[in-house]
């Protein structure tokens, strides 16, 4: 065989076995036998021997990444020498995610030589079948192995710089694998299908309640955290997948939503500020305190329940009745110094010709606390309601026609304080251009909202000696 003559090298690749697959690192692992052979005249009998000193074609795995143990071997038939080279390690392969999670890849061994192409010519060795091992492979809990193993020859890409490392071409067999998309269908799919139908809870909210905009904030904010856990299992890409694509556009509806929720609030204050309904609306308020809990002192914060109750003229109403809902008028009631909500409810009474809104509400709320006198203080503790409709659109009165109650007998900081029986109640008047009374009324966020007049119900209480 002389120097300048050229080769010819046929190659067989079998699977001995394929580990996990990994798709975010585009890598797998395998136990693969690479069979070449070529012929030699100086091969007269059979036999077997680790060491060869004749021809090498200097084969090599072009994906190969890690190479935890290799060996061989060489066989010796007459005019031919067959070399056996088992490799065990781990392999890349770049994958093909638009399908992802239900996507199928064909993960391979490519096999080629050092030697210039003009000296070595690379064949698939069609007298034997490349073939793979599908009791070895250890990761069908997330992939289907099929049984099949394509086999083809890449050819030599002439005068090309990125073909320069291996010029004659390349053998390839690839088997494929099929994932099996129940783990993402169950902990993304099936997730956001929830998350989408809880969306359908916000609607059922009254159009001003503040939880509409936080509960469409929230299903966001999770559905947010869905498509960066998704991300989390695959390589970078420049493309989407149909995962992505599906959380997408949940990600698009939910959006929506809250633009939706956003634009409503925005029409009902436009339309109660612009709107035709320009007539003012003149609302009658009575509040009842049914339990008053803790005083705290150093917090200046006292829990009660409280019952309130706001009634207007309505012409459309025809006969009594009790429902929890009301498509007319909303006086957009608020408690200025509510803290925290622990509990609320809310229902309506009809009248001809009015409305009767209760509104219960069990919660914390601010009282600023007189402490000069102490430890013999007396202190007013009360509940301040006002609206969140401009002044020139609602007139606030407080209720003459019934009376404000106090329940003194679940006043549960009897052994602090003492009760007194009174309640005192006025209407604090609108301040005009004043930027003090409007934080007050407005609460923390929506400070052009509120109207500038509230009530303030006040119970007197002495502190007990100690």
């Amino acid at each position: 065989m002389g120097l300048d003559e050229e080769v010819h090298v046929y190659i067989r690749i079998s699977f001995l076995g394929i580990g996990d697959i990994d798709t975010k690192a585009q890598q797998f692992n395998a136990d693969v036998l690479v069979e070449a052979r070529w012929a030699d005249e100086k091969i007269e009998k059979k036999g077997k021997s680790k060491k060869y000193d004749g021809y090498d074609p200097e084969l090599l795995a072009i994906n190969l990444i890690e190479c935890r143990e290799q060996r061989k071997w060489y066989v010796f038939e007459p005019g031919w020498v067959h070399l056996h080279w088992k490799i065990s390690g781990k392999f890349y392969e770049k994958m093909e995610l638009q399908s992802f999670p239900r996507d199928v890849q064909d993960i391979g061994v490519s096999i080629s030589s050092m030697i210039d192409a003009e000296l070595i010519e690379l064949h698939v060795d069609d007298t034997k079948t490349f073939t793979l091992n599908r009791k070895a492979f250890k990761d069908d809990q997330e992939w289907h192995l099929f049984s099949h193993v394509e086999k083809f020859k890449v050819p030599e890409i002439q005068n090309s710089p990125v073909q320069l490392e291996h010029t004659a071409g390349h053998i390839q067999a690839n088997c494929r694998v099929l994932r099996k998309s129940g783990f993402f269908l169950w902990n993304s799919v099936i997730m956001m299908v929830s998350l989408l139908l809880q969306s359908f809870t916000i609607f059922s909210l009254p159009v001003n309640a503040p939880a509409r905009l936080a509960n469409g904030v929230a299903l966001l904010l999770v559905a947010v955290a869905f498509k960066l856990s998704a991300a989390g299992s695959l390589p970078q890409l420049s493309y989407l997948t149909y995962l992505d694509l599906y959380i997408l556009a949940g990600l698009m509806y939910l959006c929506m939503i809250v633009i939706s929720i956003l634009l409503i609030g925005e029409y009902r204050f436009y339309a109660l500020m612009m709107g035709p309904n320009e007539e003012e609306v003149h609302v009658y308020i009575r509040i009842c305190f049914l339990g008053i809990g803790d005083i705290d002192t150093k917090s200046q914060q006292f829990n009660a329940d409280v019952l309130i109750e706001a009634r207007w003229a309505d012409e459309k109403i025809e006969k009594k009745g009790r429902s929890k809902t009301y498509d007319g008028y909303d006086p957009e009631l608020i408690a200025i110094n509510l803290i925290n909500c622990r509990e609320q409810r809310t229902w309506y009474i009809f009248e001809p010709g009015w409305v009767h809104f209760h509104w219960k509400l069990s919660g914390t709320f601010y009282e600023k606390m007189e402490l000069q006198s102490f430890p013999r203080d007396v202190q007013d503790i009360g509940v301040s309601i006002s609206s969140m409709i401009d002044a020139e659109f609602i007139e606030l009165h407080v209720e003459d026609t019934k009376t404000f109650t106090l329940n003194r007998k679940c006043f549960k900081d009897e052994q602090e304080w003492h009760l007194f029986a009174h309640v005192q109640k006025y209407k604090v008047p609108e301040i005009e251009n004043s930027p003090v009374q409007l934080e007050h009324t407005a609460g923390h966020i929506q400070v052009f909202w509120f109207s500038s007049m509230k009530f303030r119900l006040k119970i007197p209480i002495v502190q007990g000696d100690h």
